[in-house]
């Protein structure tokens, strides 16, 4: 059975986070899973916060965002709804961007806070316990690999071993934790802490011992500074020190921010030219079929051996020209999803790094 934390499901008013809880406590012992782990940040601006519905870490694979829906769910005119069981889904939901959310914000906190936290393999996935996915075509940005649904809970390991999978090929040099390191982020997600109380009565034996006299000892300047000073010195510091690693990280988000602009303007002019080229490829090879089928009516029915040169001539450039067109459109099929993927790559690291 798998570490629970807390070791019973939380107060929670959604059936299906109680079925993935059951689901998830089967998993084998040496995987930690954490339920509705709640999140504060605020890495630049105004403080954000969340919840992660389940936090799954395994030594031997990774870390799993899991972001549970249930009831109804639909997608229509790109916009993902949820209802209660036997009603309508009407409201509006967006559970792979909570996901991937929750799964930025944990990532910085854990490369920030635990060595080596940076270079491990983090994930995300949308459950939706009560639905059935098997037979629906999801959007292209919803992959089924990172999609579970309701027939999931009886192949709970494996379903989460092809989630991992998508991930690990997504960061094929990135590791899994391993036990000592998945330990380490329990630990700091989940510490043991307990708080003295400031009005603890005192001991008799305190109260019959007699307290030996004090010295009055003049206080020098340097232990006369107040805690005011002390504390305007440290946030002095700290606001130096921002301000020196804003000023040392400046050129590195220029150029990163350069390069995709240039992306940007790249991807827009190749666009821009496809456009272009795919109606002048258009237009030559009907311009070829109209010079085909005109020598063809005055070599066959005129009976002019000069129209013979036309014919071919007609054919050779409309097949070349549609053979052009065939080639650009098997161009932008392959390589329209691949800049996706860079981009989205690309994004995750500079969300992460800086």
């Amino acid at each position: 059975m798998a570490t629970m934390i807390p070791s019973a499901p939380k107060d929670s008013k959604s059936p299906a986070e109680a079925k993935v809880w059951r689901t998830l406590a089967k998993l084998p012992e040496d995987v930690f899973v954490f339920h509705s782990l709640d999140w504060m940040d605020a890495p630049r601006g105004p403080a954000r916060e969340g919840e992660i519905d389940f936090l799954i870490i395994d030594p031997a694979f990774g870390v799993m965002i899991v972001e549970v829906k249930g009831g109804e769910i639909a997608h229509r005119n790109g916009q993902w709804l949820q209802g209660r069981k036997g009603e309508p889904p009407t409201i509006e939901i967006d559970p792979y961007r909570q996901a991937s959310d929750n799964e930025h914000y944990l990532q910085r906190l854990v490369s920030r806070k635990i060595p080596g936290g940076s270079g491990i393999i983090f994930g995300h996935l949308v459950w939706f316990a009560d639905a059935d996915v098997s037979n629906v075509a999801l959007p292209p940005s919803n992959p089924r690999e990172i999609t579970l649904d309701g027939n999931a809970v009886e192949r709970a390991p494996e379903a989460l071993r092809e989630a991992y999978d998508y991930w690990r090929g997504m960061w094929p040099t990135k590791p899994a934790p391993g036990p000592r390191l998945a330990a380490d982020i329990v630990a700091y997600l989940n510490p043991d802490v307990e708080l003295p109380c400031v009005d603890r009565p005192a001991s008799p034996q305190t109260d019959t011992v007699e307290t030996p006299p004090t010295l009055s000892v003049v206080p020098t300047p340097a232990a006369a500074a107040s805690p005011l000073h002390l504390r305007l010195m440290r946030q002095a510091v700290r606001t130096l020190s921002a301000i020196v690693r804003d000023i040392v990280l400046l050129p590195v988000r220029f150029v990163f921010g350069l390069a995709r602009l240039f992306g940007a303007l790249a991807w827009c002019l190749w666009a821009w030219c496809w456009a272009k080229c795919k109606v002048i490829l258009e237009l030559c090879m009907g311009v070829g079929v109209l010079i085909f089928v005109g020598a063809m009516v005055l070599f066959f029915a005129f009976d002019k051996p000069g129209a013979l040169d036309w014919i071919i001539g007609g054919f050779v450039g409309s097949f070349a020209a549609f053979a052009t067109h065939h080639l650009f459109e098997r161009l932008e099929t392959y390589l329209t999803p691949m800049l996706i993927k860079l981009g989205r790559q690309l994004n995750s690291a500079l969300r992460v790094q800086y």
